[in-house]
């Protein structure tokens, strides 16, 4: 199982916060849940997806993405139906725990491995 960071914010300034700490830490970040390469496992690459997931086919692309091992940045509402959708997919495979931003009024869903 993948301890890829899985993480669905609200906003685009709160996507930023958390990809800078990631690229901190290591890892490498890329806009959008498309993956073109080859290899399915994509654990070791320590590559970070990013992007707004604004309809459905977005957030399969981005548990698509995650079930091949990379880490996940998603910018939607996590309380909106398909904020929803997206966690309980994504929370399928990680255990998944809610966490206040700096700004009270909104709510970050992170995912880490069990």
């Amino acid at each position: 199982m993948s301890d890829a960071p899985r993480y669905v914010v609200s906003t685009s300034t709160d996507a930023t916060s958390v990809l800078r700490r990631l690229a901190r830490g290591g890892w490498q970040t890329r806009e959008g849940f498309a993956l073109t390469e080859v290899a399915w496992d994509m654990a070791e690459a320590r590559l970070v997806l990013f992007g707004r997931v604004p309809d459905a086919e977005t957030a399969h692309l981005a548990v698509l993405a995650a079930a091949r091992g990379t880490g996940i940045v998603a910018i939607t509402d996590p309380a909106g139906d398909l904020g929803r959708a997206l966690v309980a997919d994504l929370g399928g495979s990680a255990r998944c725990t809610r966490t206040r931003t700096p700004n009270p009024n909104r709510t970050a869903t992170t995912w880490s491995a069990s």
